[in-house]
């Protein structure tokens, strides 16, 4: 069983966006549940410098999902067991379109392999003492949409809930994604289904909700621009409106999460990454989001910012 959450809304697990500090700013601003970006099980094991740079963890940043991603089953448990009392969550990656990712047969292909989805489940179910999760995509490409196939199967050796990206592997982040296979996905079985895809502004959230019924809403690239979108869907269910974030604001978003960087020694190129997108919308910042790349570090980061303040 998930645990209980303040509410539906959840940050999802992207790849060089999610740090802790990133994780702790959407919280701040309402998300209920964060997840650290999809991690190699075997990088876990054989790499120090993925510990210490991805695998970082604070009380603030609770209750937290650890997303994995392979295809060895005994691999993936023996990195999970290794932070089985820190996470809450264990979440198996089978949605990732990337072909770094597919060309291992993991992420995304794993949908073309259903017994090694079965194996991975059930090795996972039965050897961990906290609730195991796994998101994947409506199929590998149109002619193969198999995710309640797979969702059944998953629900029968214990998994405790299934998110589903309403796209396929083929289609990467191109199209709209179907909420229709969420919804089929929501009648076929009785554990929680995480909803994804295409929310972008915080009506998108509860008109997910409706047309699928799935329990829980996960928010992706909407966050990565806009942390605060979770609050605004809160906002918009007990006001009936929520108020645009103001350039002063957004402007205080990126100051934060910096701090926030700082404070847990996040690598540059990361903090590089969600300043660039966390300044998207802000009037006058093309140029400082050009810039930013061949900055050094958070010094440069920093003054940019304060010339870019001026113009607000």
């Amino acid at each position: 069983m998930l645990p209980k959450l303040r509410h539906e809304f959840v940050l999802a697990p992207m790849v060089g966006v999610t740090d802790i500090a990133f994780r702790i700013l959407c919280r701040r601003h309402g998300a209920s549940l964060a997840s650290i970006e999809m991690t190699a099980a075997n990088a876990i094991l054989h790499s120090e410098k993925v510990a210490k740079d991805i695998l970082q963890f604070s009380d603030e940043d609770r209750p937290l999902t650890l997303q994995l991603m392979g295809t060895n089953a005994a691999e993936i448990v023996k990195a999970a067991k290794r932070y089985e009392e820190k996470i809450d969550i264990l979440d198996i990656n089978m949605g990732c379109p990337s072909k770094t990712v597919t060309r291992i047969g993991a992420g995304s292909a794993l949908l073309t392999t259903p017994n090694k989805i079965k194996e991975i489940v059930k090795a996972c179910t039965s050897s961990l003492s906290i609730p195991v999760t796994v998101k994947m995509r409506a199929g590998y490409d149109v002619g193969s949409i198999n995710v309640v196939e797979i969702a059944k199967m998953c629900e029968e050796n214990g998994i405790a809930a299934v998110g589903v990206h309403g796209r396929t592997k083929s289609q990467g982040y191109r199209g709209l994604a179907d909420w229709g296979i969420i919804k089929e996905v929501k009648d076929n079985i009785s554990i929680p289904v995480i909803g994804n895809g295409d929310v972008k502004r915080p009506e998108d959230a509860f008109k997910m909700l409706e047309k699928t019924g799935c329990d829980y809403v996960m928010i992706a690239r909407a966050a990565m621009t806009d942390p605060t979108i979770f609050e605004k869907i809160i906002e918009l269910r007990k006001e009936g409106r929520y108020d645009k974030i103001t350039k002063k604001e957004k402007l205080g978003l990126v100051h934060e999460y910096i701090g926030l960087a700082q404070q847990y020694n996040v690598p540059f190129p990361r903090i590089k990454t969600n300043t660039h997108n966390l300044t998207a919308g802000i009037a006058g910042s093309k140029r400082f989001r050009l810039a930013i790349n061949s900055m050094q570090g958070t010094k440069e980061v920093l003054a940019e910012l304060e010339k870019l303040a001026k113009d607000i």
